[in-house]
């Protein structure tokens, strides 16, 4: 043996790593542990991640509110910070009395809409042109206007409505000490995170979410309250009863991807088959409100939109299942911004990287990185070169 094998001693023991088996049971097992603690502390969750979401919204009218100016002066970023929660306060106030007033007066009229609709399926069933339809599809029509009770259907939306805006008084808390932790998140982060480069990518990490969240809020709100309004003024120009309540639950239904602007294009259109004895109010409430979200979601709000969140159609569907299983209707209004920060932050690891890239909609993602070198980064390469390349980029 030479000196320099007697200087160097014996090799050191590899790291011992766990069983492939036993590391999937125990992913498997925390995964698990994880749904049971968000489904369990959802009274808790809930509140504050509005309140998050909430906060996100003061942020976006700040910088609208600074883009103004008073005798030539602009305004000082608390005068902003109050005017917009004051905003956010009064909408909450204003929204939670609309659904209260038009909610009792919708489902006290529910019985008069019940006797309607049974006259409409029974002017259906004798009509002459169903026996040239399809039999399983007149039957399974008739047999759901049968089970429709509209009584019930519009309590429940009333109530999902009112239990979204419910928690007002505990969200108005939670946004009350957010703001206040805000100013001095820099020097906690300082603090915890000493390291000059580990700071700057956690600090890059929250500027993209908070980038990524402040534009679909702003976007989602705007295209809401526009399709909102046009078919507010199409309900209100045929004569639809509650018209107003109904441009709220189609406002709000527009938070949920997919499924809440059907539902909000169904609702109108069918209090207008019942209400009417033509038709040709209901054939302009259909159309029109099925129109206006139509253009709406295909054609403007996509340019405003962009490639802000970048997130896969499927993983959207998926999602609105996970949350709403998980939250309720709160969680599918929540779905999308929750997705949206977990593949941020899933994106600045090497070893989760390729999550990220598989959830995305092109295959790329805000940090710039290329489909392949994330994929290079994945599961089997958490270390080494595909380490240190995920470092300095992220």
């Amino acid at each position: 043996m030479t000196e320099l094998d007697e200087k160097d001693g014996p090799d050191p023991a590899p790291a011992r790593r766990l069983h492939p088996l036993l590391s999937a049971v125990l992913w498997c097992a925390l995964v698990v542990l994880v749904l049971m603690a968000l489904r369990a502390a959802r009274s808790f969750l809930i509140p504050l991640v509005l309140a998050f979401l909430a906060f996100y919204l003061v942020k976006s009218l700040n910088s609208v509110w600074r883009r103004l100016s008073i005798a030539g002066r602009r305004l000082p970023e608390t005068a902003c910070t109050l005017v917009s929660t004051a905003a956010i306060l009064g909408a909450m106030v204003l929204l939670s009395n609309l659904v209260a007033d038009n909610a009792s007066a919708v489902v006290t009229k529910a019985p008069i809409y019940q006797e309607r609709l049974q006259k409409v399926y029974t002017t259906i069933a004798n009509a002459e042109w169903v026996n040239h339809l399809p039999e399983p599809l007149v039957d399974q029509t008739t047999a759901w206007l049968r089970a429709l009770n509209l009584g019930a259907l519009i309590a429940n939306v009333a109530s999902a409505m009112a239990g979204l805006l419910g928690n007002g008084a505990l969200v108005v808390m939670y946004l009350f000490f957010i703001l206040l932790e805000y100013p001095v998140f820099r020097s906690k982060l300082q603090a915890l995170v000493p390291d000059t480069r580990r700071r700057g990518k956690v600090l890059r990490m929250v500027q993209e979410i908070d980038r990524d969240i402040r534009a679909y809020l702003g976007v989602k709100t705007f295209v809401s309250l526009l399709t909102a309004l046009v078919s507010y003024g199409i309900m209100r120009w045929v004569g639809l009863d509650f018209a107003e309540f109904w441009a709220l639950i189609i406002f709000l239904l527009n938070f949920i991807p997919n499924l809440g602007s059907l539902v909000a294009t169904l609702l109108p259109t069918v209090l207008a088959l019942v209400q009417f004895d033509s038709l040709r109010q209901f054939a302009i409430v259909g159309i029109g409100v099925l129109a206006t979200q139509l253009v709406v979601a295909n054609v403007i709000e996509p340019p405003l939109m962009g490639k802000t969140l970048n997130m896969s159609p499927l993983v959207v569907v998926v999602s609105l299942t996970f949350w709403g299983g998980l939250w309720g209707i709160v969680g599918m209004f929540l779905c999308v911004p929750i997705t949206a920060v977990v593949m941020i932050i899933l994106a600045h690891f090497p070893a989760t990287r390729w999550v990220s890239i598989a959830l995305s909609r092109s295959g790329e993602f805000a940090s710039g990185l290329a489909p392949e070198s994330a994929l290079a980064a994945g599961p089997g390469n958490g270390s080494g070169n595909g380490s240190g390349n995920g470092d300095q980029e992220a």
